[in-house]
């Protein structure tokens, strides 16, 4: 009766015993065909969640803006694809966030029968996860990988993804970013990597369509002048990492707007920010500057700076005479 999960459980007396006597191919016939009629939905705004039952062991909410179905130490894949098909095959999932999953593999063509538009997959540990997990998810826009054990960059993984606007792999377990990792995603605007390992990130690593790209609490030397070509960045989280110099690393971010190096240690900043000129938050707290010179001069925009918990022991009269 796994067909008939879609079927409301309040109808009357009268009505269930009218059912056992009707034949039983007609009762699935039926059950499937309401099944599919309930599991009907609208989009967006209009998205309603279907019974309980239906999609059990998961749950749907509408709180609190973005509907979202959630499953939770469920342990075996094939338990939330089954809960969730018939409901979600042609109408999306706004948001599915699977939490504390007790299975060890993502397999191939995951989430083939159901449509979602974003995907979070958190506090779980997956050994394995196909190159071919993700594929049939042409409408996916938002994919958070958080606290999942990862090791290495699921790079192949995510070439099946064309539409994938938003990425975040935090708290994991990754070393390092490779040229190839991101090839597959050219039109992805929100990248976080932040609470990773990361010691080494490989040149033009990064699509240049990036808006947002947040490296904080990793365990980088250098840039490695993987930022360089970043033409469209506005957002950029550097801090709590072990850089000493970026020299040269930010000549060409012209749309930067918000910089955060806190927690580095920087000592020398010289002409590193020079063609930031629509800086608006620098975050400099907890590195090694001891002085400031002519660093700020071409930062007009500029509306916060943060300089705490350095060693500046000087301030020249001109050292922020050029900012507004």
């Amino acid at each position: 009766m796994n067909s008939m999960r879609c079927v409301k459980r309040f109808e009357s007396d009268n009505r269930m015993r009218l059912q056992m006597l009707i034949l039983a191919s007609f009762v699935l016939v039926e059950g499937y065909l309401q099944k599919r009629s309930l599991c009907k939905m609208p989009r967006n705004d209009d998205f309603t969640c279907p019974p309980a039952t239906a999609i059990k062991p998961c749950k749907c909410t509408r709180v609190p803006t973005i509907p979202t179905v959630q499953c939770d130490g469920v342990n075996n894949f094939k338990t939330i694809h089954s809960a969730l098909k018939e409901c979600f095959r042609s109408f999306p999932i706004p948001y599915l966030k699977l939490r504390n999953a007790h299975f060890t593999k993502l397999p191939s063509r995951a989430f083939s029968s159901i449509n979602v538009n974003r995907l979070e997959l958190k506090d779980s540990s997956f050994r394995y996860i196909s190159s071919a997990a993700f594929q049939g998810m042409d409408s996916l826009t938002v994919l958070r990988l958080h606290n999942v054990s990862l090791l290495t960059f699921p790079s192949k993984s995510l070439n099946q993804l064309p539409s994938l606007v938003t990425l975040s792999l935090k708290t994991n377990n990754l070393r390092r970013i490779l040229h190839s990792d991101l090839s597959g995603v050219q039109q992805l605007k929100h990248l976080c990597l932040s609470d990773n390992n990361l010691r080494h990130i490989g040149r033009g690593s990064f699509p240049v369509s990036l808006v947002t790209l947040f490296l904080s609490k990793n365990s980088l030397i250098t840039l490695n002048q993987s930022v360089r070509n970043l033409f469209s960045l506005e957002w950029l989280f550097l801090d709590h990492n072990f850089l000493f110099s970026i020299k040269g690393e930010l000549k060409e971010l012209f749309k930067l707007k918000h910089l955060n190096l806190a927690n580095n240690r920087i000592s020398v900043l010289g002409n590193s920010l020079h063609n930031l000129h629509n800086l608006e938050v620098l975050d400099l707290q907890h590195n090694d500057i001891h002085e400031l010179g002519t660093s700020l001069w071409n930062l007009r925009q500029l509306k916060e700076l943060n300089l705490g918990c350095n060693h500046v022991f000087q301030l020249n009269d001109d050292s922020f005479t050029h900012l507004t």
